[in-house]
C-alpha cells in the first residue's frame, strides 16, 4: 500500500517464531583463524570487521594493532596492510573494512575521519579525511553506493536547553559524502541511542537496554531506523524516503526488576575497588519504555536484508528475519550463538567468535540456500 505522500508501504504478518527457513548453516565453522598463542599474525585483538574477497582470501579489521590482517582461502596469513600512525596507509582508530567500487578496499579510521583505499596487494591509492557538519568529523561510515558516495553518521551533542538528567537521548545525523570529502546531500537527523545521566556524580552512561538508530545500503538504497518500533525506513541517495517495511511485533516493556536484576549482575563482576564509584553510576537507574524491536541490520550479497530479533537477558539465541529484496518476509534463520556477524554471501556469513578465555576467531560458516 502507498501512505499519503506516496510513499509505499509493505506490511508483513509476524513468522511463526518457532519455525525456521530451510537454509542450512554448518554445524562447525569451515574457516576459523585466530589463536591463543603462538605466531603472532594469528593472535587477534581489537577485531573490528572482516571481508571476504572474491578470490576467497579474508581481509580481518584487527584494531588493537591498527592493521588490515590478510589471510588466504585456508586461513593462512599472507600479509598485513596498514600500521599504526598518522601517515598514508597508517590508522589509529581502524574500525571497518569494505569493498571499494571496482577492485579496490576501502579501511575506516574513525579516530581521524579518514578512509584509506588500498588496492588487491595492499598498495594505498589514496586517503580522504571527512567532515560533517560544521567541521565535526565523521564518526562512522555506515557504507557505500554504487557511484563511490558515502554514507556517514555523527552523534550530535546534547541540544542546548535539553535536560541533563535521568533518561536523556541524542540524535545522529546521516550525510551522503562525495570520494572527495564534499559533503552531498544530509539523510537527516535521526534518535539514537537512551543515556542515563547522573549530573550529581558527573556520570553518563548508556542504558543497558537503549533503544538506538540502525543503518545500512540495501539495493542502492540508506536504511535508517531507530529500533523503537520493527520499521525499516529506505531512502534514495537523494535524501527522500522511498519505502517502508513494516513487521508486525508486539514491543514488551523493561520492568524495573529487569533492570536491577542486570545492574547486580554487572556490580558483582566488576573490580571491587570500581564497584563503589559504579554503585554511585548505576544508582536509581530507571527502565527505558519498551526493549528495542530489533538489534542489528546486514543487507547480504544476493539482495535480502537481514534483521536480528532483540534478545531478552537470558535469551543467548541469534534469530534474523530475512526480508527479500522486495519487502516480503521469506522467514527465520536461526545462526550460532555468542557469535558476531560482519558479513553475509550468497553460501557463507564471516563473523567473530571470543572463547571464555578472551581469544578472538574471525570465521567463515557455510550457508546453504538451496532448500527454499
Amino acid at each position: 500500500m502507498r501512505d499519503s505522500a506516496g510513499v509505499r508501504i509493505v506490511h508483513n504478518e509476524a513468522p511463526d517464531s518457532t519455525a525456521r527457513l530451510a537454509w542450512q548453516v554448518g554445524g562447525h565453522p569451515f574457516l576459523s583463524i585466530g589463536e591463543s598463542e603462538g605466531d603472532l599474525a594469528y593472535e587477534l585483538f581489537g577485531v573490528e570487521d572482516a571481508l571476504r574477497l572474491d578470490d576467497g582470501r579474508v581481509l580481518v579489521a584487527n584494531g588493537g594493532t591498527s592493521e588490515v590482517r590478510v589471510f588466504d582461502r585456508s586461513g593462512t596469513h599472507l600479509a598485513n596492510w596498514g600500521r599504526e600512525g598518522e601517515g598514508p596507509g597508517e590508522f589509529t582508530g581502524l574500525t571497518g573494512v569494505w569493498r571499494w567500487p571496482g577492485d579496490s578496499v576501502m579501511a575506516w579510521d574513525f579516530a581521524q575521519s579518514r578512509f584509506t583505499v588500498f588496492d588487491l596487494i595492499g598498495e594505498v591509492g589514496r586517503a580522504q579525511r571527512l567532515t560533517q557538519g560544521s567541521g565535526s568529523g565523521a564518526g562512522r561510515v555506515e557504507g557505500i553506493l554504487g557511484d563511490g558516495s558515502l554514507i556517514t553518521s555523527s552523534l550530535l551533542s546534547f541540544g542546548p536547553g535539553q535536560r541533563m538528567s535521568g533518561l536523556v537521548r541524542r540524535s545522529r545525523e546521516f550525510v551522503r559524502v562525495a570520494a572527495d570529502g564534499t559533503r552531498l546531500n544530509s539523510l537527516g537527523e535521526h534518535q539514537d541511542e537512551e543515556y542515563y545521566v547522573r549530573a550529581e556524580v558527573g556520570a553518563i552512561l548508556r542504558h543497558p537496554f537503549r533503544r538506538s538508530v540502525h543503518s545500512v545500503v540495501w539495493n542502492g538504497r540508506i536504511v535508517i531506523s531507530p529500533s523503537d518500533r520493527y520499521e525499516v525506513r529506505a531512502y534514495r541517495p537523494s535524501g527522500e524516503l522511498d519505502f517502508i517495511v513494516r513487521r508486525d511485533h508486539a514491543l514488551r516493556a523493561v520492568t524495573q526488576a529487569e533492570v536491577d536484576a542486570l545492574v547486580a549482575e554487572r556490580l558483582a563482576a566488576a573490580d571491587p575497588e570500581a564497584r563503589t564509584t559504579l554503585e554511585h553510576v548505576f544508582a536509581g537507574l530507571p527502565p527505558v519504555e519498551s526493549f528495542p524491536a530489533f538489534s542489528e541490520l546486514i543487507a547480504d550479497d544476493t539482495g535480502d536484508l537481514w534483521v536480528r530479533e532483540y534478545t531478552v537477558p537470558g535469551d543467548e539465541r541469534s534469530v534474523w528475519t530475512v526480508f527479500a529484496s522486495d519487502g516480503e518476509v521469506r522467514g527465520l534463520v536461526e545462526l550460532p550463538a555468542g557469535f558476531t556477524v560482519y558479513r553475509i554471501g550468497e553460501d557463507y556469513v564471516l563473523g567473530k567468535s571470543t572463547d571464555d578465555l578472551d581469544v578472538e576467531r574471525v570465521q567463515l560458516w557455510v550457508l546453504d540456500r538451496s532448500n527454499e
